[in-house]
């Protein structure tokens, strides 16, 4: 019996691990997730964001092996593309029995000598710092070289902003001379120990949301290596996405030797390309965060950069692309964070522990969203609902009361920092309902998106179609019947799908797919 091809893709996430395994047919035989529930509490205060890479390698390699025991039975992995959160940095020191030399084995051949969590303690890396940081304020930004690509400007969270930021900080000693020798996202690093390289290597688009890349040239800004404070020694070595940045090292347990891996992709990049076919469609992407944007020829940029409100800008793509992009802060973790206070309230109200946890509070605000979202489009429900609940003569009222609105801004935006969250037109009659307030905080999310990207500017460029993917619009109705009636506008639409539809596709898919077509090409 011959053996079936097929294909790997890892997104690395902020809160979770995705992996995907494609066949020959482009179809998914196989999807795993699992949370990494990595946060550290950061020295910084709440203004930090850091996580642990050691236990986020730990649930990638738990979630892969469990893929390959359970799901793969007789088959032949032919590449693995690795995709996930963007802008975070992490430091480490070079793994020093982790280079191999290729020749040395045979691909395909057999080795149970370490696990990848093994060489990630060998490494001793530092925290993650996260793209969500909040260190580097905007006067310390003010202070920093300027990057000679203006198209990308630099933010906190960028990994490069906060190199700058603890090269500075006396009382930090993340940067204690000789502690690290190499740096690069939560990717370079996966793939620097998946791979065994000497030197960590990344893609133009992980490259890019550090910042200070050089596009033109494929390399790191002079602002940086001209900048004796900051330490350019140590920053990964860029080559174009869709490159092969290694095999895997044939030295890790349940890993089998030998496989190509390509370079580290962003998953906002993964998330598009598994879904727009044509340029006519543009994608948005929820998850942790919201993306919004379209793949975009490099020489029409700066026609459409003058048409293009600040929230969007132009990362790379594939090929000879780049993605219009409007990176938004504000997304799933907005709606986290809406759940958390929640869940802190009512401990300080005294209600048990075992009420209060987030993922019990999450449940039943979802119900009474539900129940809101029905109540509002079925006169019917409504009826049936406020007679039980005596709420006749509020819902009389409420005919003629404003409707509650809320902008869940509560992270800021990179082009508008100093952006709060807010909640307007509170009356008697529509805020004693938790599941109404819920419900409006997730149509804040979407109606908040559309200030950044209003439906007329993708009505202007052409674009026929808002093609919707990620976790959040997947399992949340209102996110979804938001974006529909939000983005539907003249030629504009928003094709539904249904939840737990196959067509759903992830950023990890995205990447298995890409893995597919470049190493196909490559074999041919």
């Amino acid at each position: 019996m011959d053996e079936r091809s097929v294909w790997i893709g890892i997104d690395i996430g902020t809160t979770s691990v995705k992996v995907s395994v494609i066949d020959d047919e482009r179809e998914e035989i196989a999807f795993k997730t699992e949370n990494t529930n990595a946060e550290i509490k950061s020295n910084f205060g709440v203004n930090g964001f850091e996580q642990c890479p050691q236990k986020i390698v730990e649930v990638v390699e738990r979630t892969i092996q469990n893929v390959l025991f359970s799901c793969l039975g007789k088959t032949k992995i032919k590449g693995i593309g690795v995709c996930g959160q963007m802008h975070g940095v992490v430091l480490w020191k070079k793994d020093k029995g982790g280079h191999i030399l290729e020749s040395q084995k045979e691909p395909g051949e057999p080795h149970n000598e370490k696990s990848l969590l093994s060489h990630a303690q060998n490494s001793n890396p530092s925290n993650l710092f996260t793209w969500q940081d909040q260190r580097c304020s905007p006067s310390f930004l003010g202070t920093l070289p300027k990057p000679s690509n203006d198209k990308l400007p630099l933010s906190t969270g960028h990994g490069c902003a906060t190199l700058f930021w603890l090269s500075r900080t006396s009382h930090d000693s993340t940067l204690e001379k000789g502690q690290f020798d190499c740096c690069g996202t939560i990717i370079d690093y996966f793939i620097y120990l998946l791979c065994g390289l000497e030197h960590p290597m990344t893609s133009d688009q992980l490259a890019a949301s550090l910042g200070y890349l050089n596009q033109e040239t494929m390399e790191w800004d002079s602002a940086l290596t001209d900048t004796p404070e900051f330490p350019s020694h140590m920053m990964p070595s860029v080559i174009k996405a869709g490159k092969q940045a290694g095999v895997v090292r044939p030295s890790l347990y349940g890993w089998p030797c030998g496989v190509p891996v390509l370079v580290g992709m962003g998953d906002v990049q993964c998330a598009m390309a598994a879904v727009i076919k044509s340029p006519l469609q543009a994608a948005v992407n929820i998850s942790t965060s919201i993306q919004l944007g379209f793949p975009v020829s490099s020489l029409k940029i700066p026609q459409i950069e003058k048409e293009s409100p600040p929230s969007i800008s132009f990362f790379p793509y594939f090929g000879q692309e780049h993605l219009a992009l409007c990176a938004g802060l504000n997304g799933g973790n907005a709606i986290k964070y809406f759940v958390a206070c929640v869940a802190s309230w009512m401990k300080q109200l005294g209600f048990d522990e075992d009420s209060c946890s987030t993922s019990k509070v999450f449940t039943r605000l979802e119900q009474l969203a539900m129940k809101d979202l029905k109540k509002r489009l079925d006169p019917e429900e409504k009826k049936r609902t406020s007679a039980i609940e005596n709420l006749d003569y509020l819902d009389c009222i409420n005919e003629s009361s404003p409707e509650l609105t809320v902008r869940p801004a509560f992270h800021g935006e990179r082009h508008n920092p100093s952006l709060y969250g807010e909640i307007c037109n509170i009356s008697l009659t529509n805020f004693q309902n938790i599941g109404h307030i819920y419900h409006r905080v997730c149509e804040g999310v979407v109606n908040h998106l559309s200030t950044m990207v209003p439906p007329s500017y993708l009505k202007r460029l052409g674009i026929k179609e808002l093609l919707v993917c990620g976790s959040v619009p997947e399992r949340n109705p209102t996110i979804m019947s938001t974006l529909q009636i939000v983005y539907t506008e003249g030629d504009l639409s928003v094709p539904v799908k249904g939840y737990g539809d196959a067509t759903w596709m992830s950023s990890a898919s995205g990447a298995a797919n890409i893995a597919m077509t470049v190493l196909n090409d490559k074999i041919k």
